[in-house]
């Protein structure tokens, strides 16, 4: 899905001098302008292949030297396109204007690497540096945007977002972006901007995926059961309505939709799991996550999310060695050791071993406040002091 930036580009390097030119110095500009747009093409590339990534995965390292990877081909990409311009060009100011151009794309391209980082601070600078230079880059607002919604500030986010989609009504990634954004602040008007989307470009799995966690949202399921240290917690109020149905099969056919767009990306199918646990359809879950893991055997999401499922299936020792496969994959997975501590203490009376865990939790600050009440438990029963001590920690 191409993003709102090739238009400045374009304008910027077909501008004319007051001579009129010939015939040959108009097919010469032509065949320039042909060489930008495919730079241009290149670099909306980047960004979009950038932009999906982050929209479907996680901040893992190896994402992060990617995405490095992204930046610096986007980088070279534009320098490239300016240098060419300004070689052939002949004296018009033009080169001037494409400068303020590419210098604007650089500048919000670091401001993509600084929140791919974490960095909301660094993204907004960026972002802010970038918008001076081009005052109405819709990609900037939307990247904006969202580092506010990051950072607390969800009042300015939304206003930058908004007026990325008032900038230009049809650019089916403003939608998409603020529909995000409205989900997850729980407000009115998602179901709308996902639908303009994917209205606007239909072949884009991140709508569809995000329009289905809408729709999940919708289901009681949704409200009643989670996905934690436990397993799949929580019960049902009453009996399904007819809503939660009519929902269940809205999210699914777009769940469905978005992996039919993007068949080897694994965070789609891990969103899907996630929905089939959270209504009770463990095998279904169990299918997603094999699959998962033949494409990607190294997916400690889809292996936490595994244990979950068995530990409340109650295959204890199946849990216990998915467990083991995330801590030989990543030692330090949030929550890993305290979920191992509970099913040897609550299910398997091996208490030396899940003293072992806690401790190992606490040590890694990876904790709910369980880890310390049953690390208690198991002192008050063999060390009176050490619990006290742990208690008025």
């Amino acid at each position: 899905m191409p993003l709102d930036i090739s238009s400045s580009f374009l304008s910027s390097s077909s501008n004319s001098s007051s001579t009129e030119p010939t015939t040959s110095e108009t097919a010469t500009r032509q065949q320039q302008q042909q060489q930008a747009e495919l730079t241009v093409d290149e670099a909306i590339a980047i960004l979009t292949k950038y932009r999906i990534e982050m929209a479907s995965g996680g901040d893992s390292d190896s994402k992060l030297v990617s995405n490095e990877k992204l930046i610096d081909g986007g980088l070279r990409t534009l320098y490239r396109m300016y240098y060419h311009h300004r070689d052939n060009s002949n004296g018009d100011g033009g080169d001037l204007m494409l400068w303020r151009n590419v210098s604007s794309i650089s500048v919000l391209l670091r401001g993509i690497m600084s929140r791919a980082q974490g960095s909301e601070s660094f993204a907004q600078k960026y972002c802010d540096q970038s918008l001076e230079l081009i005052n109405d880059l819709v990609v900037a607002y939307v990247v904006r945007g969202e580092s506010y919604v990051d950072d607390g500030l969800s009042d300015r986010g939304i206003a930058d977002l908004s007026r990325a989609v008032q900038l230009d009504d049809r650019n089916p990634f403003s939608y998409q972006r603020r529909g995000h954004i409205y989900s997850r602040l729980d407000q009115p008007g998602a179901e709308y901007d996902l639908n303009r989307s994917i209205e606007l470009y239909g072949l884009d799995p991140t709508s569809y995926l995000f329009r289905g966690m809408v729709y999940s949202s919708k289901t009681s399921s949704s409200s009643s059961l989670s996905v934690d240290e436990e397993g799949i917690s929580g019960s049902s109020s009453g009996q399904p309505t007819i809503d939660d149905g009519m929902y269940f099969e809205l999210a699914l056919s777009d769940f469905n939709r978005a992996i039919s767009l993007n068949p080897t990306n694994v965070e789609l199918y891990y969103e899907r799991a996630l929905f089939f646990s959270r209504n009770r359809q463990l095998d279904r879950a169990l299918n997603d996550i094999q699959t998962i893991h033949s494409i990607d055997g190294e997916h400690t999401d889809g292996y936490y999310l595994r244990a979950a499922i068995e530990k409340q299936q109650q295959n204890y020792y199946s849990a216990l060695k998915t467990i083991d496969r995330i801590i030989s994959i990543d030692p330090d997975y949030p929550l890993i050791y305290e979920m191992r501590g509970r099913i040897h203490y609550d299910h398997m009376n091996n208490v030396d071993a899940a003293e072992r865990d806690f401790r190992t939790a606490i040590s890694k600050n990876s904790v709910t406040f369980q880890s310390p009440v049953y690390l208690g438990k198991i002192l008050s029963e063999t060390d009176t002091e050490s619990a006290i001590q742990l208690f008025t920690q």
